[in-house]
């Protein structure tokens, strides 16, 4: 508890140490951004008050809070007029309210601002611990005032602890929608802390290019802060003055972002749709006129402005009468405009009618046939395809064609693929394409992929690969015998294995299966829990408990320490087994 002292005696405690600068140790951010007695403070000292003064910050350091208080309480009392008697005071604070002595906490933190005020580290840190442990208990009037107070000598809002201080005041008066007394504090901490305090300063500075750009839009503010914060990272290499920034890319693209991101989140209950309109309309505007050479950003702006009125036939008006503006013979230009309305057929066309497609190089070619492909458009897709020359394209190109039409057309992608030169790459591909396919397309493809896994059988690099797949897809369509043929075939030790006990148990025969996981357990040492595991776990599928559980018992016996027998312990546990040599279920 906090020893009881007249105002006099604080005066004459404390009055020794008023005009002491006090300064951070090191760095002047610390990972707590907790102020420190300076180095002159403790060169200042004699032995003795530096070995009392060491003795509490020991305590203190190692969160021996009632200690810690303790001992700064004596030193306090040992040494009236120390010239750290600001550092001391304040771990007294802190000690009491790291250790829940909340009101004791608050008591020392106001003895820092009524007699340490120039100790502008410790006052800035006072304020906020002072106003945190309001916040924490709810009373979060009372923290706005504090912090408020705080706010209006510049020499507090300096510090690291003054900014955080900012950004908690900050945030509780944006909840209570009062961005207009928060934006000037956002503002400081984002420019002040920008290096420094980055976590504080990112903080800030989104917050404040929210309040510019949705809840008070203002282009020339956004401008302004843009500068100063060093655009929205805070680390952009961005002019010192606004001059030229009418026309500046980097600058608008950062708009345009910030725009698009806070519509994207509008729905928040705090505004409705003839606001959110009139929010989209500003910045339209805005962007009008600028950049006029960037499609990027006018067709951002024309996004902006469908999103705004709604009006669909506008929109397609607008791409076009800005399509216009550019080379038709720009290939990529025209594929990007073509995307965006490739959901309405007859703009779709429109675009496409003016493409030339010969002139395309190969993967903007592959692209619109994407785009055509996904959207239906098949007399669109098939010239596109026959103007692929097929006996020029390359292997690799070959495969990604095929891979782009095979949904479409089956036939297509085979053909195509009988162009590679590898004919096993070729093959190996088409098998995966059709393994790709859903469960219902399954059934009527399995007899081709055997086909093609069977064509592989001679291949180096694709025989395994292709059993192994066929395998999955014998097994996916029940045919479990000719599975675990091709599982074999393909000859990947234990994984082998566990799919061939699988495919047994699948198909009914589930001794056999618990005969494939013991020869696995007996000659893959590093496999048998996994293996024991498996086999308890088909037993008890089947309804065998007891046999389980012999199994189970082993399992917590023999692989002790391993994850299958902290799960043996479970099921154990679950059947009412016995607990085996004193191993109890976890």
């Amino acid at each position: 508890m906090r020893m009881s002292k007249p105002i006099g005696y604080l005066q004459k405690v404390y009055g020794c140490a008023l005009a002491i600068a006090i300064t951070f140790s090191g760095s002047p951010y610390l990972a707590a951004n907790e102020p420190v007695v300076g180095t002159a403070v403790l060169q200042g000292m004699d032995d003795w008050e530096l070995s009392r003064l060491r003795n509490a910050d020991e305590a203190f350091n190692n969160n021996r809070w009632r200690q810690a208080a303790a001992a700064y309480e004596l030193f306090l009392t040992e040494f009236p007029g120390s010239s750290a008697s600001a550092h001391v005071i304040y771990r007294l604070a802190r000690s009491h309210h790291e250790d829940k002595k909340i009101n004791e906490a608050r008591v020392f933190y106001r003895d820092i601002l009524d007699f340490f005020p120039d100790a502008v580290p410790f006052a800035a840190a006072a304020y906020y611990h002072l106003g945190k442990s309001h916040d924490d208990a709810g009373a979060h009037d009372e923290a706005i005032r504090i912090w408020a107070e705080m706010a209006q000598d510049e020499r507090y809002i300096n510090e690291p602890l003054g900014g955080s201080a900012l950004n908690r005041l900050s945030g509780r008066l944006i909840e209570r929608d009062r961005w207009g007394e928060a934006i000037d504090n956002l503002q400081h901490v984002a420019v002040h802390f920008r290096t420094e305090n980055r976590r504080a300063a990112d903080w800030a500075r989104d917050r404040a290019f929210r309040y510019w750009v949705r809840e008070q839009p203002d282009q020339d503010a956004v401008r302004a802060f843009w500068i100063a914060a060093r655009g929205t990272n805070g680390r952009r290499d961005v002019p010192d003055s606004a001059d030229g920034l009418e026309e500046h890319g980097r600058f608008w693209s950062d708009v345009r972002s910030m725009v698009f991101s806070h519509d994207r989140h509008w729905d928040d209950g705090r505004a409705g749709e003839q606001e959110r309109a009139q929010y989209l309309n500003y910045w339209v505007q805005a962007l009008q006129g600028r950049l006029l050479d960037s499609d990027d950003h006018h067709l951002d702006r024309i996004e902006l402005e469908r999103r705004a009125s709604g009006d669909q036939a506008a929109y397609f008006a607008a791409l076009r009468e800005r399509f216009a503006r550019g080379d038709e013979s720009d290939q990529q230009r025209n594929l990007r405009f073509l995307r965006l309305v490739q959901e309405h057929s007859e703009e779709l066309r429109w675009y496409y009618q003016r493409m030339d497609v010969r002139a395309m190089d190969f993967a903007t070619r592959l692209s619109l046939l994407e785009t055509l492909v996904s959207q239906g458009e098949d007399e669109g897709a098939r010239s596109v395809l026959s103007r692929f020359p097929l006996a020029d394209l390359e292997d690799g190109q070959l495969i990604e064609l095929a891979q782009a039409v095979f949904g479409w057309n089956q036939e297509r992608a085979e053909s195509v693929l009988g162009q590679v030169d590898d004919t096993h790459a070729g093959n190996y591909a088409l098998l995966n394409l059709y393994a790709g396919l859903g469960r219902d397309s399954l059934r009527d493809a399995i007899d081709r992929i055997v086909e093609l896994a069977d064509s592989l059988v001679a291949s180096p690099d694709h025989a395994s690969s292709a059993q192994w797949i066929k395998g999955q897809k014998l097994e996916a369509v029940g045919r479990y015998t000719e599975a675990i043929a091709a599982y074999r075939a393909a000859d990947r030790g234990t994984d082998t294995g566990f799919a061939v006990a699988r495919c047994l148990r699948s198909d009914g025969r589930l001794e056999q299966a618990l005969s494939e996981l013991e020869m696995i357990e007996n000659v893959v040492p590093d496999d048998g829990p996994r293996a024991a595991r498996t086999a308890a776990e088909y037993l008890l599928a089947a309804d065998r408990e007891e046999a389980a559980g012999r199994v189970i018992i082993r399992i917590q016996r023999q692989y002790r320490g391993s994850r299958e027998a902290n799960w043996a312990h479970r099921q154990g546990e679950r059947l009412g087994l016995d607990y085996v040599d004193g191993v109890e279920a976890e």
